[in-house]
């Protein structure tokens, strides 16, 4: 009668084995979604990366009254950029290439998007805060669920924003 009258205490072996399998389930279901969500926020994240880049060298030039460059670190934008104060003048030889006395304010590292820069091989800002050129560059992330696609769009003015893809409509970077 006392065997009978005692409370359970903890799981039966049936019990944690149906709720592992409830639970391998749950995950076999859910880890491509949250593989593909993972995707779409680092597409977000490094296009911003990109774009406070930009903010930077815009409000550096201004405070330091010269020109201020963002450039990417190799021949493409993927391994990383850098910001630094540029010393010389558009149309200058040297203009665009920073050089030993140029000071680098900034450097950001490696990026996973594909970074579509057409012919953009660096975004100049004078004392202004104006842009050399209008510059729009595409972002693709393949590992995004939904939306895949951003532009980062700097206009002559020196504003800069970060525009994405629209699910089912057609879409270019300016």
């Amino acid at each position: 009668m006392d065997n009978m009258r005692r409370k359970q205490r903890g799981l039966t072996l049936v019990e944690l084995m149906v709720t592992l399998a409830v639970a391998i389930v749950l995950l076999a279901v859910g880890m491509p979604m949250f593989t593909g969500v993972v995707g779409s926020n680092r597409a977000t994240s490094e296009a911003n990366a990109l774009l406070s880049a930009i903010q930077l060298a815009r409000s550096e030039a201004v405070k330091r009254g010269s020109y201020v460059l963002v450039a990417p670190a190799s021949s493409s934008w993927a391994p990383g950029w850098t910001v630094y104060q540029e010393n010389n003048v558009p149309g200058e030889t040297s203009y665009g290439i920073q050089g030993s006395d140029e000071p680098t304010l900034r450097v950001w590292p490696e990026v996973t998007a594909v970074i579509d820069a057409g012919s953009t091989a660096f975004i100049g800002f004078d004392r202004m805060g104006e842009a050399d050129t209008a510059v729009a560059l595409q972002f693709t992330n393949d590992d995004a669920s939904g939306v895949k696609r951003r532009c980062l769009i700097v206009s002559l003015s020196g504003q800069s924003r970060v525009k994405r893809e629209i699910a089912n409509e057609s879409w270019t970077c300016p």
